[in-house]
């Protein structure tokens, strides 16, 4: 009887040194610590950007300018934070002025505080070990996790937007999010041919490239972004990009009725973005898993004198069910959410 309790215990012993082994390579304290120091770098980034911000500020506030407020990034800043969890409405990104100088410049600044003290109180978290002290990073680590996903969702929904198969049809047989997706289609190519003929520019080398004759800061900023990065990723990619953009211009043909000499490069510039936008999707959902095995890193560190005290099949039971739970609700928050993103409810 006590050699067959013996050998349970062994054989629990030996089950619990995989996982334990995975826990010690991949959540090494130090490993936490270089994560989550990255994430107050990138915080401490966006800070600095809105000092700089504010700086520019205070210099229009001298020359009798009213000065950008935080007020309403702060409001769109709660309201994102907010949105995984109840309906609240955001700016509507296809009415001018909803998105102004004051969002743009002092919401980076806002959501870098936000990631400085999450990432704080993940060092407090593991400095301390204690689950009081825990239980605010928890806290905040949901509501980050879920912005995120929202995130994730919206920009692979978003990144579908480039295929303009849906204007086939008139306005009044199209989806609501279609005809949303048309104001966009509108909006930028109106923008970009305001541009295109405000710094008097022209396209040059068949189409691809572009000149403009003005010595203004758009036009130099249109030159560099029609020269690197309105074209293909790759040259592998070359027949796909050159297809996407010609029926970008039959659409353009289609719905302006006018055929502009800008209307070539304004397609090459929407199928890049587009292109470049399915590239940004899949990297969020990447970011996100990062950040979540980075969230569960730090709990962990916070349990384990805990998990330490129980014996080896209790800790594996438990560790198991954890792995288990947390896989079930990864892949229920990104790869099948309910319902639909922002983008999906343009009235809300």
């Amino acid at each position: 009887s006590s050699l067959s309790g013996s050998s349970r215990n062994a054989g629990a012993s030996e089950l619990m040194a995989i996982p334990g082994t995975l826990v010690a390579c991949e959540l090494h304290p130090s490993a936490i610590g270089e994560a989550l120091g990255g994430l107050e770098v990138l915080a401490v980034d966006m800070l600095v950007l809105t000092f700089v911000c504010g700086a520019m500020g205070s210099h229009l506030e001298s020359q009798g300018i009213a000065p950008p407020k935080p007020w309403a990034a702060m409001g769109v800043l709660l309201r994102f934070l907010a949105l995984p969890f109840i309906e609240v409405p955001l700016p509507d990104l296809t009415e001018a002025g909803s998105a102004g100088v004051d969002v743009m410049l002092w919401f980076p600044g806002l959501l870098g505080g936000f990631c400085l003290i999450f990432a704080s109180l993940g060092f407090v978290s593991m400095r301390w070990r204690q689950t009081s002290r825990a239980l605010p990073y928890a806290l905040l680590a949901a509501v980050l996790l879920a912005c995120m996903a929202e995130v994730a969702q919206a920009s692979n929904e978003f990144s579908a937007w480039g295929d303009l198969a849906s204007f086939s049809g008139r306005s009044r047989a199209m989806s609501e999010k279609a005809v949303l997706q048309q104001q966009v289609f509108r909006s930028g190519h109106g923008s970009f041919t305001q541009q295109f003929s405000e710094q008097r520019c022209k396209a040059v080398s068949g189409v691809q490239m572009i000149k403009c004759s003005a010595t203004t800061m758009e036009a130099n900023f249109m030159s560099l972004m029609v020269q690197g990065f309105c074209r293909p990723r790759s040259d592998d990619l070359t027949a796909d990009f050159e297809k996407s953009a010609n029926t970008c211009r039959g659409h353009v043909k289609s719905l302006m009725g006018v055929v502009l000499e800008s209307d070539p490069l304004f397609c090459r510039c929407w199928t890049a973005f587009f292109d470049h936008q399915r590239t940004l999707a899949r990297w969020a959902l990447v970011m996100w898993f990062g950040l979540f095995v980075g969230i569960l890193a730090v709990l962990y560190s916070v349990c384990e004198s805990k998990l330490k005290r129980m014996c080896a099949t209790e800790r594996f039971e438990v560790l198991a069910f954890a792995v288990v739970s947390m896989a079930i609700l990864a892949c229920r928050a990104v790869l099948l959410p309910e319902g639909g993103s922002a983008l999906s409810k343009p009235g809300e």
